[in-house]
């Protein structure tokens, strides 16, 4: 069985994730992910964190940011997961979730958000996997793309 490790990414691995992100974020284009990434990678209180193999495959990731909410206090918001299903889903989203515990954590943080974007063909069975470890549904955001006039 594969060992998995969470570490956090690098300016070197940015275009590295970039696939992964591709998965959840279809439209975003390499120069905006880069410039994202570097713009999380520069805050203290922001990060991608990921998932990697024994080779250092990255499997899955996640990007966040600590934000105070009005209901939690401080709160780790966690955008783009992203849980690749090669080695089997359910342990690569285990151990993303408990990074995301772990980050939240270290981070002084009282809550967790996870935002599941739907654009990936496994959002149920992601919401269903967190669901089982703990996380439940507080509230849910609507989009509507308008067109550029």
């Amino acid at each position: 069985m594969r060992s998995l490790r969470i570490q956090a990414l690098t300016p070197e691995r940015i275009d590295q994730a970039y696939p992964l992100i591709q998965m959840v974020r279809p439209r975003l284009s390499v120069a905006d992910w880069q410039a994202r990434a570097r713009d999380l990678l520069a805050r203290p209180d922001a990060g991608v964190t990921l998932l990697v193999d024994d080779g250092g495959l990255i499997l899955g990731l996640f990007t966040w940011v600590v934000e105070s909410h009005p209901d939690h206090g401080a709160t780790l918001d966690a955008e783009d997961f992203v849980a690749l299903d090669i080695v089997g889903s359910s342990r690569i989203a285990d151990a993303l979730a408990d990074a995301l515990e772990d980050t939240a954590r270290r981070h002084g943080c009282l809550a967790v958000h996870t935002n599941v974007t739907c654009s990936g063909g496994g959002a149920q069975g992601l919401v269903s996997r967190l669901s089982g470890l703990g996380h439940r549904m507080e509230s849910f955001r609507l989009c509507k793309q308008l067109s550029q006039v």
